[in-house]
């Protein structure tokens, strides 16, 4: 994943690699902003 990256594109690589449709509408459903890695989309996640 090439960061910063929007929700968007966090769903978009998920789903490109198969991750489970929970996960890609989780990450489809973050704030939308952009992440400056998987820290803070992890905390985004959590925050959710």
């Amino acid at each position: 994943m090439d960061y910063p990256a929007t929700p968007d594109d966090l769903a978009r690589a998920a789903r490109h690699d198969g991750v489970d449709d929970a996960i890609v509408r989780a990450l489809s459903s973050l704030p939308s902003r952009s992440y400056d890695g998987a820290f803070h989309v992890l905390h985004a996640l959590d925050a959710a």
